[in-house]
């Protein structure tokens, strides 16, 4: 038999991969990410490979807290790596994934997957079992062109889709002045954070190969608003001409006040309807006046705002995760009929009031109701469904952000 793969995460990407190393004959242990590593590495101590699955945001946690029996064995696969994320661990094995795994879905190849380390040829050879293609690099120079192309790509599309919407065919077709704005900036944050200079045009031409892969592939994905979240926080703190995350100013000093920005206050009107044309909330003859970071808008609204200046209307579509979330089971609540006024009458659809142990109110959706009790929903009303978020921003006013220092 051959030896183990280690899986430290198990999720969609991760089942892909378990499918290949087991059609190459491979036993594959899955390792979830609470898991005691050290345990499990004295269980097996020696397997060919290690892959860790887990998600960007927990990625750092694992790689701290990883064995030295498994620290020459690592495979990586996630998004907006860089070399600085594992030049601790110089025998790593990296790979640009360029197929994507939804739920409920087969894998979808994009382009060929570059890939670089000493497990490279065993991730090809798994991979091909299932028909993903995997070209092999063969340098780290190589390497930190093709995570760069992909940054650039993940960033470039997820923040400039929360502009325009759409898909990349389109995004590159009918907004490509946006595109390239966006692009140009990404490619000064990969800058800075490698310390290398790169060919931008280069860069850009292999982003439009992967955009011709799949003309199809929607802009934003659920982590759009967390991806311009963290280049945010990265621009604010590695790019020169932005000394502050509040206030941003262009290469030669000009200050950027007429566009939407954290801190900004804005006047706007603005509209909250379902994909059916069914509309939830509009601001019809008032315009609401807020600031941007107040907790007035949820932040998926407010990211889907910056960079708009007076004047410019926006329409997005908003999924669940970036809007009110999934609905939760758990919120559907049975009442006993004796809660409520013995005279009311009580229908289904019925929208009431509810008072909360904190002195604070709730609403409720009554589902349905007998003699004896009274089933209603908790959750928010949008929750679970996609939103279409239309705007209209009328006046911008950025005097209240704090000079730089």
């Amino acid at each position: 038999m051959k030896k183990p793969i280690v899986l430290v995460g198990i999720g969609e990407m991760g089942g892909v991969f378990a499918r290949g190393f087991l059609r190459l004959g491979h036993p594959v242990y899955p390792v979830t990410r609470n898991q005691d590593l050290e345990a499990a590495a004295q269980e097996i101590p020696a397997p060919e490979a290690v892959l860790i699955a887990v998600g960007e945001k927990d990625l750092p946690q694992i790689l701290e807290k990883l064995p030295d029996a498994w620290r020459e064995k690592i495979v990586l696969l996630q998004n907006e790596l860089l070399p600085a994320d594992f030049a601790h661990l110089p025998q790593a094995t990296v790979i640009s994934v360029w197929f994507e795994k939804k739920p409920g879905m087969d894998y979808k190849v994009i382009i060929p997957s570059p890939c670089f380390g000493p497990k490279a040829a065993l991730v090809r050879d798994a991979l091909g079992h299932l028909d993903i293609p995997v070209r092999i690099l063969a340098s780290e120079e190589e390497l930190l062109f093709e995570l760069v192309v992909k940054n650039l790509y993940i960033l470039t599309t997820n923040i400039a889709g929360l502009k325009t919407g759409g898909n990349v065919g389109e995004l590159w077709s009918e907004h490509e002045d946006i595109a390239r704005k966006v692009a140009n900036d990404v490619i000064d944050l990969q800058e800075s954070l490698t310390g290398k200079t790169f060919d931008r045009e280069a860069l850009i031409s292999a982003m439009l190969r992967a955009f011709e892969g799949d003309p199809e592939h929607k802009c934003m994905g659920r982590s759009a608003t967390a991806r311009l979240e963290r280049a945010m926080n990265h621009i604010s703190t590695c790019l020169p001409w932005h000394s502050s995350p509040l206030k941003c100013t262009d290469p030669g000093g000009n200050t950027l006040t007429n566009e939407l920005m954290p801190g900004s206050t804005v006047t706007l009107h603005f509209s909250l309807s379902l994909t059916d044309g069914t509309v939830a909330f509009d601001t019809e003859d008032e315009a609401m006046t807020c600031t941007l970071g107040d907790g007035t808008l949820l932040p998926g609204l407010e990211l889907a705002l910056y960079g708009l200046t007076a004047g410019e209307e926006q329409t997005l579509t908003l999924t669940p995760e970036q809007a009110w979330g999934e609905r939760k089971a758990e919120l559907v609540k049975e009442m006993p009929r004796s809660d409520f006024p013995a005279d009311a009458r009580l229908e289904a659809g019925q929208v009431l009031s509810f008072s909360l142990p904190d002195g604070d109110e709730t609403l409720g959706v009554l589902l349905s109701t007998d003699e004896d009790k009274v089933l209603v929903d908790f959750n928010y009303p949008l929750s679970g469904q996609d939103v279409v978020f239309q705007a209209h921003v009328l006046e911008v006013n950025n005097s209240g952000i704090p000079d730089d220092e």
